[in-house]
């Protein structure tokens, strides 16, 4: 599973908690550090937002804004009880992305969140299809493991090694005429098994997209991990 793309940097344990299941039940996963242990053994650069309060004991929160000039460079929100002007303009100005006061409002918070992550181009790995070639099996974006016949493996396995790229139709039907030595798959009978498998790979909570390119064959759009 992908680092959780927000870290939220702040001694109050019962804080980061509320703060960590209100983000969750928006969709947005997030991992806490409060003990100076946890912060010093902390990588910021593996989080696309960082939540930061100003006043934590025996930590330099100025340290942390120096560390974000890296490659990876995490979106900066600060928080603190402390909201007047001269703060909040010393930390922008030191290169903080944001300010919000405490008590916070949770809502236009993760509004932020979302917003920055949008423009991160985030991806939550979590969310992804992924492939078992040895176990032949799928991982659906909900962690659910449903098996694959042998026809099912032979068609998604390519698929999966060339998605987002279409794969004709002839290539699809040679690899299953491959995995089952000679027998020989027509277009029509491709066509049947490739609506059995979205049939099957398909629920109120997810739903694999295999698309038809017309005159072409067959491709996955959707983000997708091939895992050994």
């Amino acid at each position: 599973m992908s680092e959780a793309p927000v870290l939220i940097i702040d001694d109050d344990v019962a804080f980061c908690r509320i703060c960590k299941n209100f983000l969750a039940e928006h969709d947005v996963r997030a991992v806490s550090a409060s003990t100076p242990l946890e912060i010093e053994n902390i990588s910021i650069s593996k989080h696309e937002v960082l939540l930061l309060d100003v006043n934590i004991p025996a930590v330099t929160t100025s340290d942390f804004l120096m560390k974000r000039t890296t490659k990876r460079r995490p979106i900066t929100i600060m928080i603190s009880s402390q909201c007047d002007l001269e703060t909040r303009l010393e930390y922008l100005k030191n290169g903080a992305d944001f300010f919000f006061p405490k008590p916070l409002d949770y809502y236009e918070l993760t509004l932020v969140i979302k917003r920055a992550l949008s423009r991160t181009n985030y991806r939550d790995e979590s969310k992804n299809w992924r492939l078992s070639i040895s176990g032949r099996y799928l991982t659906t974006p909900t962690n659910n493991l449903i098996s694959l016949t042998s026809a099912e493996f032979a068609v998604l396995s390519i698929l999966f090694e060339n998605a987002p790229n279409p794969v004709p139709r002839e290539q699809l039907s040679k690899a299953v005429y491959n995995f089952f030595e000679g027998i020989h798959m027509s277009d029509r009978a491709l066509e049947v098994m490739i609506s059995r498998i979205r049939q099957r790979l398909k629920s109120e909570q997810y739903s694999l997209s295999i698309r038809a390119q017309r005159h072409v064959g067959y491709f996955i759009p959707n983000d997708i991990i091939i895992e050994d």
